[in-house]
């Protein structure tokens, strides 16, 4: 009897144990249904489930999803069906609520956002007009700061913003465009109209074009926003005047376009490793002298290289064999040709020369090192060469000018490339950069809202608010872990290191790699203002980790200087395991009364690559030869570009 009793007891614990959670009133999957039609606020409620409230949950779905397996076709059509119109509810929803966040003056209907805020046209709203939205004129041109009249004899409106007129008649498409003295005339496919209530209704999009703003419309929502870029850039700006000195420094301002200049710079670099192999030193150096006439943008340079690897020429090799090298093949394969090249190659470098001119667009180039790679590489394919080319025979590239708007001939009297004129201040990068393109696909964008945010971050970087003044002297001293511990507190870890509309969002992420492996990292910069005040005489951007490599993985310092007649720069880094780097360069700018040549000396061969598909290729120097005779450029180095191949094996140095 006993034992019939301990076996019943037993029997219902079992059973108890085994018995689904519904048979305690604890129904997960009745109480919360199929995930696919969970609302936003039942995934945020789902988050604060405890682990066995989140596994009975799921053991329960899984029940139910094999249940389906066994469904009809028309269950399976009427689950879709509900699925679809619960997809487009939750959408509508929560496009309502990001609307009401975002400030939206109409839920339902058409909005339009001025410089980042929407517009209110109290009861008579945008709405659409032969495919175009129409709304009325005067609160936009009101948000937009624009002067508006309007000319009651010829029944005409007219608004003026940055320079721009645009006249317009109510029931005429034809509409006018002022700038200075000239006067257009645009299209604006829908004419403007006067509405009952007295307003003047017209193609937002038209008048956006004819007045030069920016327009973005996004079906999604329903919205159209227009931004006055200049507008955008001066709210930026705003905070930035001191860095702006150095970015819209011209060099214009110190050297004269009608006179000559001389160019001389030198680069030297040397790459040396630790321990068993502290003895494999690499080195390279780079000498480059030309002649410039700014104003009829000219360049004639000419360079050369001395280069020495060292021990380090068989730990390259051995990256880059045959078979598709070692290590790195994932990366040496797709450049088979060049792989097997390479070695070759960086022989010919040490004491490689070559010759440049740059003449309104054209290019003209020599060097016997170009004879040699394409030697190799038609030995390597097999191909045959559309022509012959001698170790003396100069390469043609027309051109189509560099003299535009967009080329200042004054940029190449800068440090190799290195000055920060680059003609646009940080609010016309930003707008620049967060205007290149639009999309709605996730959630509302708000372009101008967005770059005014952006702009946060660079104010950490080099706003206003960092610099000390000191006489003509502005200093401004930042610490990168401080910076970016505030990033991290204000963005959660997020923003702005995928923000990739703003152009400075790598500074920050370059900023906490160097904190990070050299235990700490800061920089200062440094601006020496003009004696106008407008721009900067000098500037200096110098860097350090602030450990060495005895205790970090990484020291490292670097230094940018650039000033009246030249520049220099410098960069140390050195690995606590495996070895070390330093670079050091720097320009001389001097005026001359050598002029440079614009095309080869007469009677050399000279190669047009536009025409290597016929017979014709060879031709002769141009006729202004003797316009660099007796120049003296005491050229003794040119450096290539830095092969992508090779930068893995160099980053690898330092990493392992």
């Amino acid at each position: 009897m006993k034992k019939r009793r301990l076996v019943s007891l037993l029997a219902a614990f079992l059973a108890a144990a085994l018995l689904p959670a519904q048979a305690f009133g604890i129904d997960y999957f009745e109480e919360w249904g199929d995930q696919e039609f969970w609302t936003d606020e039942q995934w945020e409620q789902q988050e604060s489930w405890t682990s066995e409230e989140t596994d009975e949950y799921y053991r329960q779905y899984e029940e139910y999803l094999e249940q389906q397996q066994s469904w009809t076709d028309e269950q399976w059509d009427a689950y879709d069906q509900r699925l679809d119109e619960f997809y487009a509810e939750t959408q509508k929803a929560r496009r309502l609520k990001e609307k009401a966040a975002h400030g939206f003056t109409s839920l339902d209907g058409i909005n339009v956002f001025v410089n980042g805020k929407a517009v209110d046209f109290g009861a008579s709203g945008p709405y659409i007009v032969g495919g175009a939205m129409v709304a009325p004129v005067k609160p936009i041109f009101d948000a937009l700061g624009a002067e508006t009249s309007f000319d009651a004899a010829e029944k005409s409106s007219t608004v003026t913003l940055g320079g721009k007129s645009l006249t317009m008649k109510p029931g005429v498409t034809e509409a006018a465009i002022t700038e200075g003295l000239r006067t257009d005339y645009v299209d604006l496919a829908v004419a403007p109209f006067i509405s009952g209530g007295g307003q003047t209704f017209a193609p937002v999009r038209a008048v956006a074009d004819a007045l030069s703003l920016e327009l973005f419309y996004s079906y999604e929502y329903q919205a159209a926003q227009i931004v006055d870029e200049a507008a955008l850039a001066a709210e930026i700006d705003e905070k930035f005047t001191i860095f702006n000195k150095l970015l819209l420094r011209q060099p214009s301002s110190f050297y004269d376009a009608s006179k000559n200049y001389k160019i001389d710079g030198s680069v030297a670099a040397e790459l040396r490793l630790y321990g068993d192999r502290q003895d494999d030193t690499a080195s390279a150096s780079i000498d480059v002298a030309a002649l410039l006439d700014p104003a009829a943008s000219v360049m004639d340079i000419k360079a050369g290289a001395t280069l020495d690897l060292g021990g380090l020429g068989d730990i390259i090799s051995g990256y880059l064999d045959e078979a598709g090298g070692g290590d790195y093949g994932y990366i040496v394969r797709p450049f088979s040709y060049t792989t097997w090249m390479l070695p070759d190659m960086l022989t010919a470098l040490d004491g490689a020369s070559a010759e440049f001119i740059l003449s309104d667009g054209d290019l003209y180039l020599r060097s016997p090192l170009i004879n040699d790679v394409v030697e190799d590489f038609a030995s390597m394919t097999g191909e045959d060469l559309p022509v012959a080319i001698g170790e003396d025979d100069w390469l043609y590239a027309p051109g189509e000018g560099f003299a535009g708007e967009d080329f200042n001939p004054f940029d190449v009297l800068s440090v190799g490339g290195l000055d920060l004129g680059l003609n646009k201040s940080v609010g016309e990068l930003m707008a620049d950069d967060y205007l290149r393109w639009y999309s709605d696909t996730y959630s509302f964008e708000n372009k101008y809202q967005d770059a005014v945010e952006g702009a946060a971050l660079c104010e950490r970087l080099f706003g206003d608010r960092l610099f000390q003044r000191s006489g003509s002297l502005l200093t401004a001293r930042v610490d990168g872990d401080r910076l970016v511990a505030a990033v991290d507190g204000e963005n959660e870890g997020y923003y702005p290191y995928y923000d990739y509309d703003n152009p400075f969002y790598f500074v920050v992420d370059n900023i906490r790699m160097l904190a990070r492996i050299g235990h700490g990292f800061e920089y200062t910069i440094s601006i020496r203002e003009a004696e106008d005040g407008e721009g900067a005489e000098e500037w200096s951007i110098e860097g350090r980790t602030k450990k060495t490599a005895e205790d970090a993985l990484l020291g490292l310092s670097f230094s940018l200087k650039e000033y009246r007649g030249g520049g220099e720069y410098s960069l140390e880094a050195v690995g606590h395991y495996v070895g070390s780097l330093a670079l050091n360069g720097k320009i001389a700018i001097a005026e001359t009364d050598q002029r440079p040549r614009t095309a080869p000396p007469e009677g050399d061969t000279v190669l047009n690559v536009d025409e290597w598909d016929g017979e014709d290729a060879g031709d002769t120097g141009g006729e202004d030869a003797e316009g660099a005779e007796g120049a003296d450029y005491g050229v003794s180095g040119f450096p290539p570009l830095p092969s992508p191949i090779l930068l893995p094996p160099l980053v690898q140095l330092f990493a392992d």
